[in-house]
């Protein structure tokens, strides 16, 4: 066989991302060769020099691979904080040529993980620092903010960036929550605010192609007293899609449509949290801590005595499979391992 052209473009039928986030990125490749006659015989993707998509073409005359792609979603936290990027390599042999051809791309990654909690002596221990240790470890860049005065603007500025958010503290079924200001200068943060704020962050275009190049906000956690009871607070997670067709794909918010005791948010902070290291779900992680957790609410209409934490009393308005650590995976498709960090889309 004479050899042919051989051509290869990374991502498969994209521009390459502004951006890898989250537990649902995507990496693609294409191979093609000049002429028709002439087949593949090796097939590979690797992210930063580890294997996540090989295959290997039978020699058969008259039924030769001329072209191939591969799409893979991975979770781009694998690396862990320090890795700030991804390169996306593609290797190819073809039949009758023992020559490797190659090509990579090199993509940011952008998990930032941002904790608020507020001064109130029955919050102690503080549960921003207790999130924030628990997202370090899975991976994010972290910055926190634990009851040092951190005003309503501040927050709303600091979202840009984010790719999680977490805020323990004050809340109302308005809904709304408070900033960190003290006692009766406490400002109050509502979902239009937030909405103002992430349209400007995000700009214009779909993640990860978005105009500013932020990355979107996959999962807030407003932990406080009745702030979820409906979902307005999915503004968090604007512009709502990815330019590879999902809708509030591994995206969510959750909070409480009850009163809460602030005595326990660290407890169940920490509880909550170390499940989504696990690689579980918003919905597993829940579960688990209503069934294993001594947690307790009250209907926001009342007043204690408490009763004990139900799921129903913390909504995921969202995608109930939202993940922060290990592949995402729609309802369609089944769970992999919770800790399985890639799996093949398309190949």
């Amino acid at each position: 066989m004479c050899p042919a052209s051989v051509h290869l473009v990374i991502p498969a039928d994209t521009p390459p991302p502004l951006y890898f986030t989250s537990t649902n990125a995507r990496a693609s490749a294409r191979a093609w060769l000049s002429s028709p006659s002439e087949g593949l015989e090796t097939f590979k993707v690797k992210l930063n020099g580890e294997l996540v998509y090989s295959k290997t073409f039978p020699y058969t005359p008259g039924e030769l691979h001329s072209q191939w792609q591969a799409h893979v979603m991975f979770d781009s936290t694998h690396w862990g904080a320090s890795q700030t990027h991804c390169t996306v390599r593609l290797e190819v042999t073809e039949f009758g040529d023992p020559t490797e051809h190659a090509s990579e791309v090199t993509v940011p990654i952008k998990n930032m993980a941002k904790q608020y909690d507020v001064m109130d002596e029955k919050l102690n221990p503080a549960s921003a620092p207790i999130v924030m240790s628990w997202m370090a470890i899975m991976g994010y860049r972290t910055h926190t903010h634990s009851q040092d005065g951190w005003p309503k603007l501040q927050f709303l500025s600091e979202m840009q960036g984010a790719s999680v958010e977490y805020f323990g503290g004050h809340g109302n079924a308005s809904p709304s929550f408070d900033d960190d200001a003290p006692g009766q200068f406490a400002d109050t943060i509502v979902p239009a605010d937030v909405q103002a704020y992430r349209s400007i962050q995000m700009g214009t275009g779909l993640p990860p192609f978005n105009s500013t190049g932020q990355p979107p906000i996959a999962f807030a956690f407003i932990h406080a007293c009745s702030a979820a009871t409906d979902m307005s607070f999915n503004v968090f997670n604007l512009p709502y899609a990815n330019n590879y067709g999902g809708w509030m794909e591994d995206q969510a918010i959750t909070g409480f449509n009850q009163l809460v005791r602030l005595s326990q948010f660290a407890d169940l902070s920490a509880m909550y949290h170390q499940q989504l290291y696990w690689g579980k779900t918003l919905f597993e992680a829940r579960r688990f801590i209503v069934v294993n957790g001594d947690f307790e609410s009250a209907p926001p209409s009342a007043r204690p005595p408490w009763s004990p934490l139900l799921e129903g009393h913390m909504p995921i308005w969202g995608d109930f499979r939202t993940k922060l650590r290990g592949v995402y995976a729609p309802e369609n498709v089944p769970l992999p391992s919770p800790l399985t960090w890639f799996r093949v889309v398309q190949g």
